[in-house]
């Protein structure tokens, strides 16, 4: 079997798992907040290259990684650090500065952002920061996990 299609099955079902509950997400946090939501065209890519950048460098870290427990260790490091000191669930004003200005260049709060945009009018400017981020994330993940899946060869 290709790798390409086993980071494409891969993919795929990080998408079937990750946007049942964001749309659950949502529903719940509408009827609860009374959201003004203005869900746009621009959702589809915004999670789709939201989804993808998050699994392909999942992908390039369990490939680059050769013990599972040092993997299991960089993921859940992760999951503490983005969910604790990156500007998703509050502004980056919050933040020191000096932690603002990496966050920029990392991809976390830049999923945020896109996703954000489309789901809001007017909350998010620069978007086209954010897809360019993600895309070079994007990009780069994918050149890492195939140079280390062509070395193992």
């Amino acid at each position: 079997m290709p790798r390409t299609t086993q980071a494409a099955a891969w993919l795929t079902v990080n998408s079937i798992i990750a946007i049942p509950g964001m749309v659950a997400a949502l529903v719940i946090a509408d009827a609860r907040y009374d959201l003004s939501l203005h869900v746009s065209a621009a959702i589809v890519p915004a999670v789709l290259l939201t989804i993808g950048t998050a699994t392909l460098i999942g992908n390039a870290f369990a490939h680059a990684v050769s013990k599972p427990m040092v993997t299991l260790m960089i993921t859940q490091l992760l999951v503490f650090t983005i969910l604790g000191f990156s500007p998703i669930n509050f502004p980056p004003e919050n933040l020191p500065g000096w932690l603002a200005a990496v966050n920029e260049w990392l991809p976390f709060e830049h999923m945020a952002a896109v996703v954000r945009a489309a789901l809001t009018d007017g909350l998010v400017d620069n978007v086209m920061r954010s897809y360019l981020i993600l895309g070079i994330y994007a990009a780069l993940s994918t050149m890492v996990a195939a140079w280390v899946i062509g070395r193992r060869r």
